[in-house]
């Protein structure tokens, strides 16, 4: 049962994109049928790297329509707009020091190196990308935003960087069905 318990709570702390629903304008929320990608339409980048602009205008558009929406150009229910912004950061990580397995001894002749502290430096930096995904929701009636769902999360590497794109178009997604009371197919 404890094993059980600390999987769930490891599982739960792996979440590595975190998403913000703001600025709502509308309210009751109607429910959408149409839709349209301004960014497809209007040949506007979200992303700097066209590879990473098409994952997320197609991933998008294929989520929403496997949830049954349909992508409508000329009279769409929803206009939908995205953007990104990419902030390269660095932060320091203090590493422990190392002792003996069998505890750390005060004074031990065997252990006792005088350039011990000279050799081992605990603070590291690490380079990372604070990544953010942020998608308008937008009424084309009212002209007002529906919401605003902004997926934040940290890469280290184009790769990863792609593979959390992914991931946060499906909870971008999930969170703006969840909003219009659409649930989500599995």
């Amino acid at each position: 049962m404890r094993s059980l318990i600390l999987l769930a709570f490891f599982l739960c702390a792996c979440s590595s994109i975190d998403i913000f629903k703001e600025k709502m304008e509308v309210r009751p929320v109607p429910s959408y049928q149409t839709f349209v990608i301004v960014n497809q339409e209007a040949k506007i980048a979200g992303f700097q790297d066209t590879f990473l602009d098409a994952i997320a205008s197609s991933g998008l558009q294929n989520f929403l329509e496997s949830q049954g929406m349909v992508y409508d150009k000329t009279n769409p229910d929803v206009v939908i707009r995205y953007t990104s912004n990419q902030d390269p950061r660095q932060k320091e990580t203090y590493n422990a020091p190392m002792m003996p397995m069998w505890g750390m001894r005060v004074w031990d002749p065997w252990m006792f190196d005088p350039m011990w502290n000279n050799r081992m430096n605990p603070i590291s930096t690490k380079n990372y990308e604070l990544f953010q995904f942020i998608v308008d929701f937008i009424d084309p009636t009212q002209e007002k935003l529906v919401i605003r769902i902004t997926a934040v999360t940290e890469t280290a590497n184009p790769r990863e960087k792609q593979k959390k794109l992914e991931k946060a178009v499906k909870l971008v997604g999930k969170a703006y069905l969840e909003h219009t009371n659409n649930q989500p197919k599995r």
